[in-house]
């Protein structure tokens, strides 16, 4: 389940298990070349879960430029709702 079908579900536990994934997806990737970006982006991913809807949080500078927009589409598609 991604972090926009968890949210919109409604359900806690769903969006418990996206957040338990994304935490072995940080520890799985912390140390590779996917690191920096990993690291960049999932705490953002992680804020939206817990309620987090603040646009800035896709102005971080850290993150790559794909994952800066594919989080503000997702932060914009959680506000139309």
């Amino acid at each position: 389940m991604c972090v926009y079908e968890a949210i919109q579900s409604g359900d806690p536990s769903a969006v418990a298990e996206v957040a338990q994934e994304l935490n072995g997806e940080l520890l799985k990737y912390s140390d590779t070349e996917f690191g920096p970006r990993v690291n960049a982006l999932l705490p953002k991913l992680q804020a939206v879960l817990s309620g987090a809807r603040d646009r800035a949080l896709a102005d971080n500078p850290e993150l790559y430029y794909q994952d800066a927009v594919e989080l503000r589409l997702l932060l914009e598609s959680l506000a139309a709702k």
